[in-house]
């Protein structure tokens, strides 16, 4: 059962109703905004994960040749 006022309105529901059917839709654009951009971000961000695996990949595989060449830079300046 609806509560009528003595004017025989619906207690301000409809203009209420209005409103919050007014601020969903609001909310709900800024919603799907803000999925854009996190979309956006998160392919940068998978972007920049595969080139830090490649700089880890390359240090990993350089380190050892670049021990090598100052041991023996060391050796040659030694002797």
């Amino acid at each position: 059962m609806t509560a009528r006022n003595d004017t025989g309105q619906l207690n301000g529901w409809a203009q209420w109703g209005k409103y919050v059917v007014k601020e969903l839709e609001r909310l709900n654009k800024r919603y799907e905004r803000l999925e854009i951009k996190l979309d956006s971000i998160d392919g940068r961000l998978a972007k920049v994960e595969r080139l830090a695996w490649l700089l880890g990949g390359l240090l990993a595989l350089f380190t050892p040749v670049f021990i090598w060449a100052v041991i023996e830079f060391l050796r040659g300046v030694i002797q």
